[in-house]
């Protein structure tokens, strides 16, 4: 800086001119008192970020899973995909005669969307699989039985295995649509506050609040990814246990 008396250049931490010996310490407070009022007016918007922040996390529900509903509210859904499943077992093998693995495909793809619509909480969501993937394969065994002329339970081991091969591919199709609907639901509902948060952060200029929000990012994506690895093995799952006995 220069001394405000003899104009020479001095240092900036200088307290008395080497020139011309004046008291130059008010100019250093000036300068310090300056960069203290600059400092303030950031941490003020610091706080007044955290605090919209505070205000925004309070407000928000969180992210929310649309594609759940109470258990009452999934018994016609679940009815109504027993009686399709009951319906594509008739014509599959009553009317038309077809392949039973065609009735296998039916059984793995029928389900899917259906899990759109899942009860909760999640032990409800797997009582629901059990109970439809139950039902149809004891209507399909009653139906058969009524057609064919052959007792309703089965006999053997080879037809026990190859229901139980059905009651697990019906049931893992539909946790399969259950968890794309969670995925889904997941994907949409969780964003919009965790968005504005790093938006308001960065605005401001907080490079140490800019880890939280890059680490929950991170956790988010570990967490999706896991559910898609689960409804994947989930899929491959219910494809096994469906054309399992026709490759064995």
């Amino acid at each position: 800086m220069e001394c405000p008396f003899c104009a020479e250049t001095i240092s900036d931490q200088a307290l008395v001119c080497p020139h011309c010996a004046r008291d130059v310490s008010f100019v250093v407070l000036r300068g310090l008192a300056g960069r203290l009022a600059a400092a303030e007016a950031r941490l003020d918007a610091q706080e007044a970020a955290l605090t919209a922040l505070a205000a925004l996390v309070e407000a928000s529900p969180g992210p929310r899973e649309p594609a759940a509903a109470p258990v009452w509210r999934t018994l016609p859904w679940l009815a109504l995909l027993t009686l399709l499943l009951l319906a594509a077992h008739a014509l599959i093998v009553g009317v038309f005669d077809l392949d039973t693995r065609v009735l296998r495909v039916v059984s793995i793809l029928l389900p899917l969307p259906f899990g759109l619509r899942r009860p909760e909480p999640v032990w409800a969501t797997g009582l629901a699989a059990l109970a439809v993937a139950g039902l149809s394969v004891g209507g399909m065994l009653v139906t058969t039985s009524l057609l064919d002329g052959v007792p309703v339970l089965p006999q053997g081991w080879r037809d026990w295995a190859e229901t139980g091969q059905y009651v697990a591919s019906i049931a893992l199709a539909y946790l399969v649509g259950c968890l794309a609907a969670r995925r889904w639901g997941r994907r949409r509902g969780a964003g919009r506050a965790a968005q504005e948060l790093a938006a308001l952060l960065v605005r401001t200029g907080a490079p140490a609040q800019r880890e939280p929000v890059a680490a929950a990012q991170h956790i988010q994506a570990v967490a999706a990814w896991i559910n898609t690895v689960t409804m994947v093995i989930t899929a491959i799952g219910a494809i096994i246990t469906a054309l399992g006995h026709f490759f064995s």
